[in-house]
């Protein structure tokens, strides 16, 4: 995905979550959804494979990973 080339917080914000489909799944993850079929179902017409996707990039973008344990949503600092 192409960046706006812009440093200000409102473009880098906007290059994380401007791929379709994404802020869904960030709309879940907000609402508490912590398994992947609570995302599925929050988001029923996504593939599981773009959904899978979605999360692989997100999770790379905010530093975490698959393995990390803590309970909470991969925004938490």
């Amino acid at each position: 995905m192409s960046g706006y080339g812009q440093f200000c917080p409102v473009s880098k914000a906007m290059e994380l979550l401007d791929e379709r489909w994404t802020m869904l799944v960030v709309r879940e993850l907000l609402l508490g959804s912590r398994h992947f079929n609570d995302l599925r179902r929050g988001v029923p017409k996504m593939s599981p494979a773009l959904l899978s996707k979605r999360l692989k990039s997100l999770a790379r973008r905010s530093g975490r990973t698959r393995r990390d344990r803590r309970p909470h949503n991969i925004f938490a600092h």
